[in-house]
């Protein structure tokens, strides 16, 4: 079959690639920045894009596939010098939908990779978020994917999937996960020692094989499904993997977690407070409908995440 990627060349788009070219799939992606030149990606056919229009090769290739998967989306900014955040995030995770959603009229298949944050930035203690609860997002990027959805499923009643994934990691990560393996690495000792929360994650091959199954499955057709490891981790429970996985003690001590929130506001870290709260996913929907199982655990992702952080890639 011939798929279109958009977002091939980026963290997730990547291993989704990999995978559909290792299941015999034809492929075209959009990337940002510089052509990939990762290995298998010479076997795509690549254009640029960045939610603006298509350009008339872009354009083509849609039409001519027989499904789309689009990854593209501007994420968490975490140094905002936009003087507009909320325009900034629709420029692209809604007008860019929107432009590909005008050339894929007649195209058969459609996946959207969405995001948890349509639901709220966290879940009140013990209640995971589920499938079908009613939106609620906090933030332009939560805001911005809800938007995202409800064009698509105003263009094309029945005939998508929505995926929405917590913090995705695995080999390529970058953003907090990132920072913080390297603080876990260095040995720092870390004041997370009395955090008590829960937290819902999602390893790329977690993610990419439940996305190839969706676009193969009839039961998927119309679905929104959220996705996650189906193993939760407190923030010393983390970290503690994290340790594990690298090598490395967890160096853990206790601190009020209302300290550290207090910390975290006067330094204007607002990101901090993911390390603090609670926020679950029940996957159960996704696997009661299409059969899925998480095929990789999170002792066996932690540890490809920290054999790909030492081999010093990354650096």
């Amino acid at each position: 079959m011939r798929w279109v990627v958009t977002g091939a060349g980026g963290f997730i788009g990547r291993q989704l690639c990999l995978r559909l070219l290792a299941d015999g799939h034809q492929l075209a992606g959009t990337f940002r920045g510089t052509v990939p030149d990762w290995d298998g990606a010479g076997r795509i056919r690549w254009f640029r894009w960045d939610g603006t229009a298509l350009d008339p090769g872009l354009a083509g290739a849609v039409r001519a596939a027989d499904g789309i998967v689009h990854l593209v989306a501007r994420t968490h900014v975490l140094d905002e010098r936009s003087a507009d955040v909320l325009a900034a995030y629709r420029e692209v995770n809604v007008d860019g939908t929107a432009r590909l959603l005008e050339a894929a009229r007649d195209v058969g298949g459609f996946l959207f990779l969405s995001s948890v944050k349509v639901l709220g930035e966290a879940s009140a203690p013990g209640a995971p978020f589920r499938d079908g609860q009613a939106p609620a997002p906090t933030t332009p990027y939560g805001l911005t994917k809800l938007e995202a959805e409800r064009l698509i499923d105003q263009a094309r009643p029945g005939r998508y999937t929505t995926i929405r994934p917590p913090l995705v990691y695995g080999p390529g990560v970058k953003g907090n996960f990132l920072r913080l393996l390297g603080l876990v690495e260095r040995g720092l000792p870390l004041p997370l020692g009395s955090v008590r929360n829960a937290r819902s994650l999602v390893f790329t091959g977690n993610l990419v094989d439940a996305m190839v199954r969706a676009m193969a499955h009839p039961e998927a057709s119309g679905g929104t499904f959220l996705i996650a490891d189906g193993e939760d981790l407190s923030t010393p429970g983390l970290v503690g993997r994290m340790a594990s996985a690298l090598g490395r003690p967890a160096r853990l001590f206790p601190c009020p977690p209302i300290l550290l929130s207090a910390g975290a506001r006067l330094l204007g870290r607002q990101e901090a407070g993911r390390l603090l709260g609670s926020l679950q996913v029940d996957g159960s929907g996704l696997a009661a409908a299409l059969g899925w199982r998480p095929p990789w655990s999170v002792d066996r992702a932690m540890a490809e995440t920290g054999a790909w952080f030492l081999s010093g890639v990354q650096r």
